[in-house]
């Protein structure tokens, strides 16, 4: 009689002989992961090794098509906490976006079994979010859709790597596009707005910090700005350091946004006089401190309250608007007043990769994100582009 065929290394099956010297083939195969996260596996024996190769095969297949349904309790909200938990090396602020962008499907899905989770069920927190999402529930935009997506991806895609779904049903969903919806384009502040906010900054109390904004820095980059990183004698900064806070969370120092972020801003000479204001509020903070001893916070930021301690963001953008309205301006938003310097570099003939510097980020976004062009600019750029089309010369 001819021996049994026996099975080749780590193929998951194990030949046991039996008492009157037949053989039997039993199989396991991995199917996902449990909610006390031990892997989830299928068992079956078989008189034949083909049959048992069959059926390996057959399960496996249907896992990585997830048509296979793992018994497998944990929850999608148990498995996306287990996947932020495994990514150690992120910052913190972009962690809770994480949080934030995840936080609509789990409200919906995070109690299901996460190899329960369809692609319908996905879709429709999508259509949710699109029609009836957002703070004011008119629904929120592409970008934010985009990003809801892209998390509860790459959550099912954790999911898989460990077993716990037997495929992703997010990949196929299509990624949301941007829709036209016709209103006023953003205009940003002219230079004459932009100095009349200055004016009035000027007399406020967070004067210094309001000039750090004129200079092109983010709200998180002057709140977050250490003493250490100023040269008043150069009228210099150095932007390596940014303030994250959420409300009811307590304010926490960052490394700046990008690598683009990571740069030198000479703000006097940006903006004169500035210097003589930041060694104003130096020595009042000196001051403080010599009078409150070990009360006063000693972590040497620029833009602090009484006791040392930073300020938080949303703090500094009301003390915008509300600075704002005092100055009979149009309400745009701090982040505008960027917008308004790039359009102001781009239109008087910066070179983009000079602005993008000033402004810390790069080319393609200052570009794509921040240079508004009038309709005067698009109609001589117009008028140019047809007298070249039609053999004329550009006119000087």
């Amino acid at each position: 009689m001819a021996e049994p065929a026996t099975p080749r290394p780590r193929e998951s099956i194990t030949m046991r002989r039996l008492g009157d010297g037949t053989v039997r083939y039993d199989v396991r195969v991995r199917v996902g992961i449990k909610s006390n996260g031990r892997p989830d596996q299928r068992s079956k024996t078989f008189k034949t090794i083909a049959k048992a190769r069959a059926w390996r095969a057959e399960v496996t297949a249907d896992v990585s098509r997830g048509v296979f349904r793992s018994d497998s309790k944990i929850t999608l909200l148990e498995l996306a906490t287990s996947w932020l938990e495994s990514k150690t090396d992120i910052k913190s602020s972009s962690r809770q976006d994480c949080v934030d962008h995840l936080k609509p499907t789990l409200d919906v899905l995070g109690h299901l079994a996460a190899s329960s989770i369809t692609r319908p069920m996905i879709e429709r927190v999508l259509h949710d979010r699109r029609t009836s999402g957002g703070r004011t529930g008119s629904g929120v935009g592409h970008s934010s859709l985009r990003k809801t997506l892209l998390m509860i991806r790459k959550v099912l895609d954790y999911g898989v790597d460990i077993g716990a779904v037997g495929k992703n049903v997010a990949e196929s969903i299509p990624t949301p596009k941007a829709e036209h919806r016709p209103g006023p384009a953003f205009q940003p502040w002219t230079v004459d707005e932009l100095a009349a906010f200055r004016s009035a900054a000027d007399q406020h109390a967070l004067a210094p910090a309001w000039r750090l904004s004129l200079c092109g820095l983010r709200r998180g980059e002057v709140l977050g700005l250490r003493w250490a990183d100023v040269d008043l004698d150069a009228g210099v900064l150095s932007v390596r350091s940014r303030l994250y806070s959420l409300p009811g969370a307590p304010a926490d120092i960052d490394s700046p946004k990008s690598t683009a972020s990571v740069r030198t801003v000479a703000f006097e000479s940006i903006q004169p006089g500035t210097a003589s204001m930041l060694r104003g509020l130096m020595d009042a903070q000196v001051e403080s401190r010599d009078l409150l001893g070990p009360t006063y916070n000693p972590d040497g930021l620029v833009v602090v309250n009484e006791f040392g301690m930073p300020r938080r963001s949303d703090y500094y953008s009301k003390q915008f608007a509300s600075l704002t309205r005092a100055a009979a301006l149009r309400p745009v938003r701090l982040h505008g007043i960027r917008h308004t310097l790039a359009t102001v570099m781009h239109e008087n003939g910066l070179p983009p990769a000079t602005a993008a510097a000033i402004l810390g980020h790069d080319v393609d976004t200052h570009l794509r994100t921040y240079v508004t062009s009038s309709d005067a600019r698009q109609f001589e750029a117009s008028s140019a582009l047809g007298q070249v089309l039609n053999g004329g010369a550009v006119p000087a």
